[in-house]
Parts: structure tokens; C-alpha cells; sequence
């Protein structure tokens, strides 16, 4: 949430944590902090990512318990920007 607050939506920096996050995709495990990065991160990402992304997410939601709500308000969130971009 600290990179929402700034506003960094299109900064060469958020290019770059983007790649940060490609690169590392199939180790992250923590679902929270994914859903803060693809919020971040989803005008700036191609369909092939975007997909890869909703996979990996799809996985992680099955280790989740229903009190984490708030990660899943994000990943609708990250559906309707990607949504809306194309």
C-alpha cells in the first residue's frame, strides 16, 4: 500500500518492480503482498503477464482462509484495471 500512496503508477520504478515481480512470480507465496504489487503494477503488464498473474493468484487462493478479504477486495481490483485496459 506504501507504493499506491505515492503514485508511482507509471515511474520507470514501477517498470521496474514489475520486472522484479516477473522474474520472481513462481517463488512468491505470499498472497497479500502479491495482491498489493499487481494493484500496483497492472497498467504496466502484458495479457501474457496479466494471465500469469491471475494463475498464480488462482493457486494461492486455495491456501487462504476467509478472513483475508481485504487481499481479495485487491485482486478484484487488479481484475477491473486490466479489464478496463484493453
Amino acid at each position: 500500500s506504501c507504493l499506491a500512496s505515492q503514485h508511482l503508477y507509471f515511474s520507470p520504478l514501477m517498470g521496474k518492480i514489475a520486472a522484479i515481480v516477473h522474474k520472481n512470480l513462481e517463488t512468491i507465496e505470499d498472497l497479500r503482498s502479491l495482491s498489493v504489487l499487481m494493484v500496483s503494477i497492472s497498467s504496466l503488464i502484458s495479457q501474457r503477464f496479466r494471465e500469469q498473474l491471475v494463475n498464480k493468484t488462482e493457486h494461492l487462493f486455495d491456501t487462504i482462509d476467509s478472513s483475508q478479504v481485504n487481499v481479495a477486495r485487491r485482486i478484484v481490483i487488479f481484475l477491473r484495471n486490466i479489464r478496463y485496459s484493453y
